[in-house]
């Protein structure tokens, strides 16, 4: 209807200037403090794409000869990433457990975009006078892998580096982008969709990525076989999956 439509819209520009208001405090603390806004914040959302669409992931392919009796052996895997996408049934309900509990504990009440902890992370911020907290949701997280995956996967090294840096830099714009495009992807998927989505996408160090791959290359069981504290370790490297890679006898301490 007429009134729903209105609704949509004034809810949609009511949540751009809030989260205006916000990303400029969380990315921009210093600046935020001086009394400065996000004045384009409703051109930013306005210009934005309703939806992604997550691409199809990049796997290792496995070379196979067969031998003497008939079966299959593994010659070799090639791969720019060795990852294996795996369905929701195959994961361990630890390792859900574990991204949701550290990375978005409201992850089940919120449309994509939690407000309340951008608000938290705002004000912690602007307290400090640097960026300590970015608040993303585990939908926006994986808006930003998305974004990733697709910078890799351009040819042209110059191309490649900037869309990189696009997709990874401390922005406003990048934040709101973030923003916008998780409560789209909220709209087009379950909560189960994207929570799978995001395990499959997630890079765990070097060129490990996704759930499956990481718990066979760190501790050589499947991903639905993984126990509570493997869970817990492979999760607590997501955002930071190089600097805190768990092969890393230096690392172990940060992980626990």
């Amino acid at each position: 209807t007429l009134g729903t439509k209105l609704s949509a819209a004034v809810g949609l520009v009511g949540l751009s200037a809030v989260a205006g208001l916000l990303v400029t405090a969380m990315v921009t603390p210093v600046v935020a403090l001086t009394g400065v806004t996000a004045t384009s914040t409703l051109g930013v959302f306005a210009n934005l794409p309703e939806y992604i669409k997550p691409d199809k992931l990049a796997e290792k392919t496995n070379i196979y000869a067969v031998d003497a009796s008939g079966a299959n052996v593994l010659l070799a895997s090639v791969f720019e990433q060795d990852r294996e996408e795996v369905p929701w049934e195959q994961i361990s309900q630890f390792a859900k457990d574990a991204v949701i509990s550290t990375e978005d504990p409201r992850f089940y009440v919120h449309g994509g975009v939690d407000l309340a902890a951008t608000f938290r992370a705002a004000l912690g911020n602007a307290a400090s006078g640097g960026v300590e907290s970015g608040a993303s949701t585990i939908s926006m997280q994986y808006v930003k892998n998305i974004l990733v995956q697709r910078a890799e996967a351009i040819t042209d090294p110059a191309e490649r580096q900037l869309a990189y840096e696009q997709a990874t830099e401390t922005s406003i714009d990048r934040k709101l982008q973030e923003m916008k495009l998780a409560i789209g992807l909220e709209k087009q998927f379950t909560k189960s969709q994207i929570l799978l989505g995001y395990l499959n996408i997630a890079s765990f160090g070097g060129v490990t990525y996704g759930i499956q791959s990481a718990s066979k290359y760190y501790f050589g069981v499947d991903a639905a076989n993984l126990s509570l504290a493997q869970a817990a370790s492979l999760i607590a490297t997501v955002n930071e999956p190089n600097g805190l890679r768990i092969d890393d006898p230096d690392n172990v301490p940060a992980n626990q």
